[in-house]
């Protein structure tokens, strides 16, 4: 079949925000084979492990990059108690997992052990708490049994379990699914748990807590104003988690066409929960202070055949990798707006990266998008287009994205990765570099001829990507995005003066060369320093004063963008004003609002650093250079 023509066009110079590595979080609960066999053996199985924990499993993780884990639920959190899950194993009461099957919970892997595997891959721990039948009390004292450094009794507990120094977890969340596993609680009752429970989870030294709420069963919109507004003026609260399943359309691996359209349009959804619920949160949290967190996403299929229907264990086909691979594409798009994800879940459950049968192992296709998809972690998300046909969907008046991506930047390095949903169409693609050229390109291609293709133990290699190198420079070029595929393109991007792409100029020289020359100014020897180069981002600008600084940097924040001059009017009215009379020595800005200019060096750094933070855009770049 021919291809179709398409065009991607990449702004290198419009960018979103940083991609919080968080967005490409796990999710591992107490339910079926994924803690017990998926990830825990015991130090006495024949199966490699170290510590209990599979060697396999660690491997295959690590070259995900994970940053952070969530566990122990999931529905099994609410009905956990932590103090079952540490001392002596063989001490450890044996209690019922109540949700997943009634089977026996030996609390063989705990609080220390499931601290152990974060470390060993790479991750941190995210904790979920007991709102649903535990106490204040309880969440409490796992608080500081994990995080406190003195010589209180629980203190001495974990250092008599095996760990003096205090494990200083940082990420908790008050409970889960409190709208239903956890507890059925109205947003209000919730709002008034979350309140009460959060008084009494302490920063310790060295730890200070960061603590997720409980958010909506997906785009639930009724469920988060109501949350917030009985929450009222109490902010104590990092993120605010809703969860969202796209469910299935057919089977995991029995599927017809019009079915593999369905579950990947239910999947594309997700990005209207991502903008209509941060959209009600900046309503009650307009400085973006909480942010969005989706700890809960992926494909839902039957229970599989052979398989004990309360373990929700599925295959996973090239059709599930599609699914995750524009789910994170949403996110990294929305990088200005979602602080961490979580997908359900790591192993042997859902929408698994890893399948374990006794002592064989292997990675799902979904697994290999995570691989693929890990330098976009700690990138800056930029703005990029996609111009395709639609595909219509049989016996419906709607249509599916003909082509979808993201892309990042981290120096001269750009991340494109794009997704071709059609089941047989190929897509030629001409790829414009805005602002840039290209020096070089390699290709990482996850495809299948068949699109029920998954990964077996007959057969653990049927679905892997595969790597190529292209050979193309300039601001454009032609790939031909294969029909169902995940594409990942890395590209070396020179940055150069008086170049153009279509209609729109080059911007400046890429910065990342040119300042050997130049020592950066910090918060420390800012005083009495003469500006030279102000950067952000990658652009550059000559500046002689710090008066010069504060403007070019205000006037880049508020460049066609009303949302950052009302958060940051608002936060500081007397340096950022629409009336000058409101400010001693103003001064008009290109937006025609005004700004403060008698200001010494020192404030004006301080302030510049905190209003990209108040912006959500990561504080390093923006930098001071003198010579």
């Amino acid at each position: 079949m021919s291809s179709n023509e398409a065009k991607i066009r990449v702004y290198l110079k419009e960018p979103i925000a940083r991609i919080n590595p968080d967005i490409y979080g796990h999710f591992s609960e107490h339910l079926g084979r994924c803690i017990y066999e998926g990830i825990w053996v015991g130090e006495d199985s024949p199966i490699p492990n170290t510590k209990g924990i599979r060697n396999d499993v660690v491997a295959a993780m690590r070259r995900m990059k994970p940053p952070v884990v969530r566990w122990p639920g999931g529905c099994f959190a609410d009905d956990y108690h932590w103090e079952n899950g540490i001392g002596q194993r063989n001490d450890r009461p044996r209690t019922i997992n109540v949700h997943w099957g009634q089977v026996i919970e030996t609390n063989e892997f705990g609080t220390h052990e499931f601290i152990e595997f974060c470390r060993t891959i790479g991750a941190e721990p995210y904790i979920c708490g007991n709102v649903g039948s535990g106490s204040p009390k309880e969440m409490r004292d796992w608080v500081e049994y994990c995080n406190f450094p003195g010589d209180s009794t629980l203190a001495r507990r974990r250092a008599a379990n095996g760990h003096a120094e205090p494990f200083r977890i940082k990420y908790w969340g008050v409970g889960n699914e409190n709208w239903g596993c956890g507890g059925n609680f109205t947003p209000e009752d919730y709002a008034t748990e979350y309140r009460r429970f959060s008084t009494f989870l302490f920063d310790f030294k060295d730890a200070p807590l960061h603590l997720i709420a409980c958010g909506p069963p997906g785009n639930d919109a009724n469920w988060t104003h109501r949350f917030f507004e009985k929450l009222g003026g109490h902010r104590r609260m990092y993120g605010y988690a809703a969860h969202y399943y796209c469910g299935t359309s057919g089977t995991a691996t029995e599927y017809t066409i019009d079915q593999w359209y369905q579950l990947i349009q239910r999947a594309s959804y997700v990005e209207s929960l991502v903008v209509q619920q941060r959209a009600i949160m900046d309503g009650y949290d307009p400085q973006r202070k909480i942010g969005l967190i989706i700890d809960e996403w992926g494909t839902w299929h039957p229970p599989a055949p052979g398989q004990v229907p309360q373990f929700l264990w599925q295959q996973n086909t090239i059709r599930d990798a599609i699914v995750a691979a524009l789910t994170l594409d949403v996110f990294n798009r929305h990088a200005d707006k979602v602080i961490m994800a979580n997908i359900a879940q790591t192993i042997n459950v859902l929408q698994a990266m890893i399948l374990t049968e006794g002592e064989k192992m292997l990675v799902t296709p979904t697994g290999h998008v995570y691989a693929m998809y890990a330098p976009h972690q700690d990138g800056t998300s930029l703005k990029v287009s996609f111009e395709a046909d639609s595909i219509t969907l049989k016996d419906s008046n709607q249509s599916l994205f003909g082509l979808a991506g993201s892309a990042s930047l981290k120096g001269n390095q750009l991340f494109l990765t794009v997704v071709n949903p059609s089941a047989d169409t190929p897509l030629d693609a001409t790829i414009f570099i805005y602002d840039g050229n290209v020096k070089e390109v390699s290709a990482s291609v996850l495809t299948h001829s068949d699109i029920h293709a998954h990964n077996t133990f007959e057969s653990p290699h049927a679905v892997i990507p595969v790597e190529t190198k292209m050979d193309v420079t300039g601001a454009s070029f032609h790939h031909v995005f294969q029909a169902a595929s995940v594409t990942a393109l890395t590209i070396t991007i020179e940055f150069e003066d008086n170049q153009s792409t279509d209609d729109d100029n080059i911007g400046n020289k890429s910065i990342l060369a040119e300042m050997s020359e130049f020592t950066e100014i910090n918060s420390y020897n800012v005083t009495g320093k003469k500006p030279k180069i102000l950067t952000i981002w990658s652009f550059k600008y000559e500046v002689e004063s710090w008066r010069e600084v504060l403007e070019q940097t205000l006037n880049y924040i508020f460049a066609d963008n009303d949302e950052f001059v009302s958060i940051l009017v608002k936060e500081y009215p007397h340096l950022i004003n629409s009336d000058p009379d409101k400010l001693p020595v103003p001064k008009q800005l290109d937006n025609n609002y005004y700004f403060e200019t008698n200001l010494p060096a020192k404030r004006i750094y301080d302030f510049c650093k905190q209003a990209f933070k108040s912006i959500g855009w990561p504080a390093e770049e923006w930098k001071v250079w003198t010579n």
